[in-house]
């Protein structure tokens, strides 16, 4: 390549970066409450967590006063590498980046906690998140 055609090439490359860095950021899906109750772990959005295209990530918290925390496998959605990635926060919550929407596919997740002193963990849940048909 010449510098005749390099300098509109490389132009248009920053127009494009200038134009993702202002288009509008993905949100974050409302936080999923996670919670334990006789011997079962309970979710806010218990069966399906329908995700819409203009969310970029789902976050679980434990409810406040928790005797369990989430390990490093806390969640674990049954998709291929290139749609999610998961794991734990600074803070302790578990998000789960959505890195592409897959228009009405539904993918299976697993959601296990560990008690914080002594106890048992509960048994597994295993609901859905669901990409929003679009």
């Amino acid at each position: 390549m010449n510098a005749r055609t390099l300098g509109p090439v490389f132009g248009f490359g920053l127009a494009l970066a200038a134009a993702a860095a202002y288009a509008d950021p993905l949100v974050d899906h409302p936080t999923i409450t996670v919670w334990v109750d006789q011997g079962r772990i309970h979710l806010s959005e218990e069966d399906t967590a329908v995700i819409l295209p203009t969310e970029g990530a789902v976050v679980w918290k434990l409810r406040d006063g928790s005797s369990y925390e989430f390990p490093k496998t806390g969640i674990v959605v049954a998709s291929p590498p290139d749609v999610h990635k998961c794991g734990l926060t600074d803070e302790g919550l578990f998000r789960c980046k959505k890195l592409k929407h897959v228009s009405g596919k539904s993918y299976k997740y697993t959601v296990t906690l560990n008690p914080t002193g002594s106890g048992q963990a509960p048994p597994a849940l295993d609901p859905f998140i669901l990409h929003h048909p679009d």
